[in-house]
């Protein structure tokens, strides 16, 4: 952030693809529940600045209207017979990070 108190539009993507690259580094547990946990939060603590746009961006890339999140999102986009009520497996959670 700078000293607007705004995010720059590259910003919070370098850092969440440092998280995604080394999740141990900012979460104890390296699974996607926990990464997807410190994206919302660093979101929430930017007045939802960080991720601007980026469900929009889901939803529309996917061709259909859904009040998924956006965690729910991307893991349909890997795995679309995921049951996503469901919390992803150890061998599921590598390829979402």
């Amino acid at each position: 952030m700078h000293g607007t108190g705004q995010i720059r539009s590259g910003e919070a993507l370098d850092l969440f693809v440092r998280m995604c690259q080394s999740p141990t580094m900012y979460v104890q547990d390296a699974t996607f529940s926990s990464v997807c946990a410190l994206i919302e939060g660093y979101d929430m603590a930017t007045n939802r600045h960080a991720l601007l746009g980026f469900w929009e961006w889901l939803t529309v890339r996917d061709g259909q209207w859904t009040n998924l999140p956006w965690w729910s999102l991307v893991r349909r986009h890997v795995y679309p017979d995921a049951d996503l009520g469901v919390a992803p497996s150890r061998v599921e959670d590598a390829p979402l990070l």
